[in-house]
């Protein structure tokens, strides 16, 4: 096992894993080291529409994990919701023992429109670098493209950190609350 100085994820027994869903390689070995205290989910915003309701790749993780046995936190989102996504979503489940909590981002281009940084309106002249096409047809983030023009990355980058930015209080809330739950264990 790797110490904090050779893993970056690693913080006062706090681990962060980032994982775009199911499919990615950590969910086959979840199962014999799924001892985290906190996940934090960066799933595509790709919604599938199915009898029921609009599924996220985040579904497909529940599931998983929950046919494995594995602890994870219950996803609650109302068909509303799913359809108008928010920047960020925390699922903390106390009431399933080992359960993580779970930071959920989905890409999603929400105040980012209006807001240069979190806090910081833009300006009339700024407004086109707020719009980022996510999920038209056309976008230039479809999971059929497998490369991206240097303007789209750092489009995406830009996004991608101002939802952090913008959602610093629910990370941190998550990691505090991960640490006390760790402290009170130990008791």
């Amino acid at each position: 096992m790797l110490n904090g100085a050779e893993n970056p994820f690693f913080l006062n027994s706090v681990f962060i894993r980032v994982s775009a869903n199911c499919s990615s390689a950590i969910s086959l070995i979840a199962r014999n080291v799924f001892l985290l205290d906190t996940v934090l989910d960066t799933s595509p915003n790709q919604l599938t529409e199915t009898a029921e309701y609009l599924s996220l790749p985040l579904d497909q993780s529940c599931k998983y994990y929950s046919e494995q046995g594995i602890p994870f936190p219950k996803v609650v989102l109302s068909e509303e919701e799913r359809k108008n996504l928010k920047e960020c979503y925390l699922f903390d489940d106390a009431e399933t023992p080992g359960a993580p909590i779970l930071l959920f981002f989905p890409l999603v281009n929400d105040t980012y429109q209006s807001y240069k940084a979190p806090g910081v309106k833009r300006a009339s002249l700024e407004m086109e670098e707020g719009k980022v096409d996510l999920t038209s047809r056309f976008s230039p983030y479809s999971t059929y493209s497998v490369t991206y023009k240097e303007q789209d990355y750092d489009q995406l980058v830009k996004l991608t950190e101002y939802n952090i930015l913008n959602n610093k209080h629910l990370i941190l809330q998550a990691l505090r609350t991960a640490v006390e739950r760790k402290r009170r264990h130990k008791k």
